[in-house]
């Protein structure tokens, strides 16, 4: 088929779906869009919007957009704000497309063959997934960062990468068969999500059920800023009990999936190291109670052994080290050059 702007593929039978979150994004918004609008394809599409009750000009933005385009954006403008995860889910249940592009609209598309050239991966090559690529790192207000996202540099990302804390790359640049359609693997980590960060989600579930190709092209911007607005709810919990929640989910979650024996042990990884970070920052640290329960979460030997050693050595260090910290902190204070 002949390649056209996007805007003259849209069918209500579409090949791929496009999903967008947006939430106080009015300063990146039109990048978005337009990222969007240059991509040339030969198949079907639809473009799905969840507009999350912004308290910006998002609003104002859409509708522009859709006046200048009508039929083009199918725009749901939420009355009150449902969150990341519920505006996120609720658009991903509307789907028609076999695949399936996802865009926070503060990040943005820069390669007007993007979409095509992932979606033909994926037609050649039914054994794969999902298919990413490479991102540029942009700071708020457009100029390169020098933050590297942690994407992978390897053609395949696979669960050794989980374990490195190693991404596909970032939900702009992830393209994969659509999981809330017709899923080719069962996605309920996905699916009935009620924690985030949900790009975890995703790339553990693909990775631990199928293969997942990267390209070394560089195709779309991803904004790091840490005061951009999202659609994280107010109440999200961010504690020791919120990783915990998070990450058990995984464990549960690896005992079913394809890739079980790996999947399981990326899986206690994740649990092990991100659990035990979030114990050290409270001051209670790692108590036996907190030991006693991940020891019943994990299974991989090692790791039970050494949060057994750690908890003693904690139970036997932490005092004198607080001491210690004391100490030096006094010193430090009272000390004038």
């Amino acid at each position: 088929m002949t390649r056209r702007p996007i805007q003259e593929w849209i069918r209500p039978e579409p090949l791929l779906s496009i999903c967008c979150t947006t939430y106080n994004h009015e300063a990146y918004l039109r990048q978005a869009l337009d990222g969007i609008l240059m991509q040339k394809v030969s198949f079907p599409c639809e473009i799905l919007i969840g507009e999350d009750a912004s308290s910006d000009g998002s609003r104002a933005v859409l509708q522009e957009y859709e006046r200048n385009h009508p039929g083009v954006f199918t725009v749901f403008y939420r009355e009150q704000n449902l969150g990341m995860v519920d505006n996120g889910l609720d658009l991903g249940r509307r789907t028609r497309g076999r695949y399936l592009a996802w865009l926070e609209t503060d990040d943005y598309w820069t390669h007007e063959d993007k979409l095509q050239i992932q979606v033909d991966f994926l037609e050649a090559h039914p054994d794969f997934l999902a298919v990413a690529h490479q991102v540029q790192v942009v700071n708020e207000d457009g100029t390169p960062s020098s933050w590297v996202y942690p994407a992978c540099t390897d053609p395949e990302y696979t669960l050794k990468h989980v374990r490195r804390d190693i991404l596909p790359s970032q939900t702009a640049a992830f393209l994969r068969r659509n999981e809330f359609r017709d899923p080719p693997f069962d996605a309920s980590l996905i699916l009935d999500s009620r924690t985030i960060p949900g790009d975890r989600r995703v790339y553990f579930s693909f990775a631990a059920n199928g293969r997942i190709h990267c390209l070394p092209e560089v195709m779309s911007s991803y904004r790091f800023s840490p005061f951009l607005g999202t659609s994280f709810s107010a109440t999200t919990r961010h504690d020791d009990l919120y990783y915990i929640e998070f990450y058990e989910e995984f464990l549960e979650y690896a005992r079913k999936c394809r890739f079980r024996r790996e999947a399981l042990i990326s899986a206690e990884f994740l649990y092990f190291f991100r659990v035990l970070c979030a114990r050290l920052n409270r001051r209670d640290g790692i108590t036996p109670e907190f030991v006693k329960h991940a020891r019943s979460r994990l299974e991989h030997p090692l790791l039970c052994t050494v949060m057994g050693y750690l908890a003693f050595l904690q139970r036997r260090l932490c005092p004198r080290l607080r001491q210690l910290l004391s100490l030096a902190t006094k010193t430090i204070r009272s000390w004038r050059p």
